[in-house]
């Protein structure tokens, strides 16, 4: 049975024996912080600490440079490319360029339903929404490319030249908004990487604090 005492903390309030305990009612945000709280007892920190410090790392380059070269554009571009894959026999040409962009967004988006089934909140938020900012940046890279395209295109097909951006635009002629609709989707990354980055930084900050009460790691 819970035991209430004001020494103790909140995450320490709702961890029984058999881990199945229900929080105590609070508003919030006190009760966002509570569950928090509850996710990072007792887990390790190592591993997320280096992926905030590398998302860091990144999200500077990104900010300097939306067309940054990173470890998960080689995934976002594999991606890409699996949707043009898949959906190349089946539906029209612009549903097959539109796929590229769609599954390259549908796989994060996934991932996250996917984590929060597993209980690991820090993969489904911090790490998917850093994962989903790198996505943005580079559509915005290659959106603000879309009349210009100075940006070197790799077509699975052998097909010429001209960007997926360039088309979809120019068929639902808009192409004149590129630079404007690719400098939203930078500022809409920015804040996604930055905020993701400062989450997964006060999880990992939890995760410390309440180790030093939880004993072993439980992952």
């Amino acid at each position: 049975m819970l035991i209430s005492d004001p020494t103790r903390s909140a995450a320490e309030s709702v961890v029984k024996d058999d881990d199945r305990a229900v929080p105590p009612v609070v508003s919030s945000p006190r009760k966002q912080r509570v569950g928090l709280e509850r996710w990072c007892y007792g887990r390790s920190a190592v591993g997320r600490a280096l992926f905030i410090a590398w998302a860091v790392y990144i999200g500077f380059q990104y900010f300097q440079d939306s067309g940054y070269v990173s470890l998960p554009y080689w995934l976002n571009f594999g991606i890409h490319e699996i949707g043009h894959v898949i959906t190349r026999p089946f539906f029209p040409h612009f549903v097959y360029v539109a796929a590229g962009t769609i599954v390259q967004y549908a796989v994060p988006l996934g991932a996250i339903f996917m984590f929060l089934r597993q209980d690991d909140g820090f993969a489904a938020f911090p790490v998917c929404g850093v994962w989903i900012a790198t996505n943005l940046y580079h559509t915005s890279w290659y959106i603000s490319d879309a009349r210009t395209n100075n940006i070197p295109s790799a077509p699975i097909f052998g097909e010429p030249t001209t960007s997926d951006w360039t088309y979809l635009l120019r068929e639902l002629g808009i192409l004149h908004w590129d630079r404007g609709i690719g400098s939203f989707l930078a500022v809409v990354a920015f804040l996604l990487m930055w905020s993701s980055i400062g989450l997964g930084g006060y999880m990992v900050w939890l995760t410390v604090r309440m180790g030093r009460e939880a004993g072993p790691y439980r992952d």
